[in-house]
């Protein structure tokens, strides 16, 4: 299956429309480019979609993005919430990156991510 994919000016064009979009970050909570998110952003690690999904409002466009120019995780993650029914879910093309460099929103990782961060990657 293709991967479904939106630009960041197409996920933009929607929300200027009032369309109701849920951004769902799916990358690693490693190194400094993790220190900002898209805002209002749902963390969701790729390997507990199926159990997160019910997350979701089933009706709203679902983005995901992810550190990859590729749309590697969070194209995995959007072919995935198309199998379980979310036929409005994309992956956002050029990932985080690519909303960056378009100057679109961005706001500090939430404290509660960044702590969650620290402690699914302690090293015992």
């Amino acid at each position: 299956m293709e991967i479904p994919r939106l630009t960041p000016r197409q996920v933009m064009e929607r929300l200027d429309r009032g369309a109701s979009i849920v951004f769902v970050d799916v990358r690693g909570r490693f190194g400094p480019q993790c220190a900002r998110q898209i805002p209002g952003s749902v963390r969701i690690d790729p390997d507990q979609l199926d159990d997160r999904a019910q997350d979701l409002h089933p009706a709203a466009i679902v983005v995901a993005y992810c550190d990859a120019t590729g749309e590697v995780a969070s194209g995995r993650v959007a072919i995935r919430l198309r199998q379980l029914g979310y036929s409005s879910a994309f992956a956002l093309a050029g990932g985080l990156e690519a909303w960056q460099n378009a100057h679109y929103p961005l706001e500090p990782l939430h404290r509660t991510d960044a702590a969650q961060n620290t402690a699914d990657h302690q090293v015992l």
